[in-house]
């Protein structure tokens, strides 16, 4: 669409329809659509409309009887002469719509848990017993991001079990990471202590504290919160994704956060697409996906983080 430039007494009607040529201009100062049209906001440099259809924009200059001044885009009541050769016009436009705004998360609370058995943010419960690190979620924006590292039971407890030991968390510009295998806290790369009771502010906005019962909670500034559980030789998650960001928007292989209560569309890809499922409501405490746990590991060998975004230095 080539450019129209618009003068200080110039002024421009936008619309949506299906219409003959026009070649006279208005009477009026406004431009009214015919029955049937619909009529968007107008668009100062007419490059940008909202609306569907064919696109109808005119140009037209006012008279030198036009009133001055302030009033200088809007002729006088009682004139109504305009430019006729300066009428211009343009069809077959294309226009492009913004998406709509998602509405905001409805299930926004997860877990991960023992051996680990995972809870999305719709209740769809499985279980994750691969080893090395994996993205249990991220925003599109890229500004949350909790990435988790699991390993086999090194004491020998659980035969085949499979545990939390390390988090990685992103919140706004800063970096976060726990590994209970030392039990090292660093935040933005600095290692910090995990005596019960210490707290740190974020530059952001956002904060990290280690609770009486060693539990370390980090708040960002957009109100996500991710709790890490110290166990026995391993971690725990829980916490909840801000209602404030729009459904659909935070996605992983703990599950997808979005504006629904529908465990079924939780699986999702890393390219935005679903992972299908046979939703199983009362199969198992822990899982109920209908198919078995072969099935489920494909989906989640594609939120296995590659080495060089790894955000755990202590792996």
């Amino acid at each position: 669409m080539s450019d129209m430039a618009v003068n200080p007494t110039t002024t421009t009607a936008l619309w949506s329809a299906n219409l003959p040529s026009a070649s006279a201009a208005p009477a009026g100062t406004t431009e009214t659509p015919a029955a049937g049209e619909t009529a968007p906001a107008p668009a100062g440099d007419s490059s940008t409309v909202n609306g569907t259809g064919r696109l109808n924009t005119q140009l037209w200059t006012m008279d030198a009887g036009m009133a001055p001044g302030a009033d200088a885009l809007r002729p006088a009541v009682e004139q109504k002469n305009w430019a006729e050769s300066a009428v211009t016009e343009r069809w077959n436009a294309e226009i492009v719509l913004p998406a709509p705004p998602r509405p905001p998360i409805d299930g926004g609370t997860f877990r991960s848990h023992g051996d680990p058995h995972e809870i999305s943010g719709d209740g769809l419960k499985f279980d994750n017993y691969l080893t090395g690190t994996f993205t249990a979620f991220q925003s599109t924006s890229g500004d949350l991001v909790l990435q988790k590292f699991q390993e086999k039971d090194d004491k020998g407890r659980w035969a085949g079990a499979t545990l939390n030991k390390a988090a990685g968390i992103k919140v706004g510009d800063n970096t976060i990471s726990y590994d209970i295998r030392g039990d090292e806290l660093t935040i933005n790369g600095k290692k910090v202590s995990t005596a019960p009771g210490s707290s740190y502010a974020l530059p952001d906005g956002g904060s990290v504290s280690v609770g009486k019962d060693g539990h370390i909670t980090v708040n960002s500034a957009l109100g996500d919160k991710i709790t890490v559980e110290k166990r026995d030789g391993y971690i725990d998650f829980r916490g909840e994704v801000s209602a404030s960001r729009p459904g659909g928007s935070v996605f992983g292989s703990l599950g997808s956060f979005d504006e629904d209560k529908d465990p079924t569309n939780d699986l999702i890809r890393p390219d935005g697409s679903a992972f299908p499922i046979t939703y199983v409501p009362n199969k198992s405490a822990n899982n109920q996906i209908g198919e078995k746990q072969a099935y489920v590991n494909e989906f989640l060998e594609l939120w296995r983080v590659p080495t060089d975004k790894d955000l755990i230095p202590s792996r």
